[in-house]
């Protein structure tokens, strides 16, 4: 209500307003308009709240799912089962990739996505134990890639878990862990071979122009790692002009091509036959579990040989 309001309604009563009675009246009309419209006001408001949360709620869902599914670190896992586990940035497994089929094989039961990468690697070996894969001399090699964190701290905290269940059950295998780079990575991919099985037989290959990766990717990590070692020791089999020198070899093998270890009986290649039943194992280009991104930092390091570790 308005002052001229007021004048009005006044006269029409033959009252003659006072400036004290029009204010009063005034003050009680704002009052009561402010209590009236306010109501609707917080109506008005309060109608987007649930809006606003949900779609809070759904970026939030949304943010929380892409962290979850990234692909942050890659351990591989050789003894010749080749597994890969991805982990995201909480350390969980979000992805599996058999390598080779005997991977598939060896672990298609065992579950380990959920799990943190210790858990999972402890729950891979008690597979292979159970499986007798540490029966003999079977090696294990434990090898790590990481776009943002540091390798190394990983395969520090796996190879106490691995160390624990040595002993707790009473194993005695050699154990290797490998800081990977992303350039062996990717050549691994690239011949259907974890990067470090890619690794070992390049070095291989490196000092015997005569050996064939073919033959020798399905071998186990022993025999790989054995016949790297008799390379080295041996200088390989060339001569001090770089000239081939088979007289050289430690397995003093003589000849073209011989890796099926005939005659020789500390056999220093693997078996041709390959898989069951006497025939060759057919190429196998890696099954995945759940798909993971293909990793990207750069920077390529030396490594060195220290026993059975190897360490970058």
């Amino acid at each position: 209500m308005k002052n001229k309001d007021i004048e009005k309604l006044l006269r029409q009563t033959k009252l003659a307003p006072s400036e004290k009675l029009k204010g009063s009246v005034l003050a009680d009309s704002a009052a009561i308009s402010s209590t009236s419209q306010a109501p609707k006001k917080r109506a008005r408001i309060l109608r987007f709240v649930p809006a606003v949360a949900a779609l809070a709620a759904c970026l939030l869902l949304v943010l929380g799912i892409g962290l979850y599914n990234e692909s942050y670190t890659q351990i591989y896992i050789d003894i010749n089962p080749s597994l890969e586990l991805t982990l995201n940035r909480f350390n969980i497994v979000n992805g599996v990739r058999y390598i080779n089929e005997d991977a598939e094989s060896a672990f298609s039961t065992v579950n380990v996505k959920g799990k943190t990468a210790e858990s999972a690697l402890s729950s891979i070996m008690t597979s292979l134990n159970e499986q007798a894969y540490f029966d003999g001399d079977n090696e294990l090699y434990i090898s790590c890639y990481s776009e943002k964190t540091a390798a190394s701290e990983k395969l520090e905290a796996l190879s106490k878990v691995v160390e624990s269940f040595k002993e707790k059950n009473a194993v005695g295998n050699a154990v290797n862990v490998l800081e990977l780079t992303k350039e062996e990575v990717e050549k691994g991919k690239e011949n259907s071979l974890s990067p470090a099985k890619n690794k070992l037989l390049d070095e291989i290959l490196s000092m015997d122009d005569k050996a064939d990766k073919d033959e020798w990717k399905h071998a186990p990590m022993d025999e790989i790692k054995q016949r790297l070692e008799e390379l080295k020791g041996g200088h390989g089999n060339r001569d001090e002009g770089g000239n081939r020198d088979d007289g050289d070899r430690p397995d003093g093998e003589h000849g073209e091509g011989n890796t099926s270890g005939e005659g020789n009986p500390d056999h220093q290649g693997p078996s041709e036959e390959g898989g069951e039943g006497g025939k060759p194992d057919e190429p196998f280009h890696g099954k995945e579990e759940d798909g993971q991104g293909d990793p990207h930092p750069d920077g390529d390091r030396d490594e060195e040989y220290h026993g059975s570790i190897i360490k970058k």
